[in-house]
This record gives structure tokens, sequence and C-alpha cells, in this order.
């Protein structure tokens, strides 16, 4: 693995209906990044996770991202997701990483959708 791909994604505005209730956000891809160091980290730690839970055979030879939706944080506050995507759409994320000091330490667990 030479390169990991990665993204970092800001909410848009929050929206309301005519009722006040708050509407799905708006994700708007950024220029900022995700260092590689950091995404290495990210993707070891999830296929390791994926591993103890039995499904890291499941992925491999799927594209892989590192992606964050909290874009207006500093990198150390972020939450981190890695997602294994297979050709038909289908994917398998690690969600919710926290990081300590740049390292993985905690995650939300596992979602599993297609695009």
């Amino acid at each position: 693995m030479s390169t990991v791909a990665t993204e970092v994604y800001q909410r848009g505005e929050s929206r309301f209906n005519m009722v006040g209730q708050k509407l799905p956000d708006h994700l708007h891809i950024t220029d900022k990044v995700i260092t590689q160091g950091l995404a290495f980290r990210l993707a070891r730690y999830a296929l390791q996770r994926l591993d103890v839970a039995g499904f890291a055979k499941v992925v491999e030879g799927w594209k892989l991202t590192v992606y964050t939706m909290d874009a207006e944080l500093p990198s150390s506050d972020r939450y981190y997701s890695v997602r294994w995507q297979n050709e038909s759409g289908g994917y398998i994320d690690v969600n919710g990483i926290l990081t300590r000091r740049g390292w993985p330490s905690l995650d939300h667990g596992y979602s599993i959708g297609h695009e």
C-alpha cells in the first residue's frame, strides 16, 4: 500500500423545515488533508478491528478510504472512519475512530451499507 485515499468533509449550514425540525446536513468535501502517517495508522487499526470480528479477509482487494466529517475541528479532535468498498458499491466501515496523540485509540463500531 503506497498511499491511502483520504477525504475531509465539512457540514453545511444547519437547515430547518417550516415547523422547526432540523433537516439533514449537507456535506461538502474540503481541501483539508489527513496526513498519510495518520491515514496508515487509522487503516491498520481498523483492519485489526475487522480481523478480531472475523471480517478482514472479506475486504481484501477492496478500495480503501479514510475520511472524517469534522473539517471544522482540529485534527486531534476529529472522529475518523475507514471504509472498504467493493466494485458493486457495498461497503464496510469502522466508524468514529478517536485518536490520542495521533494514534487510534477507540471506535464506535462497524457499519455495512451500499451506495
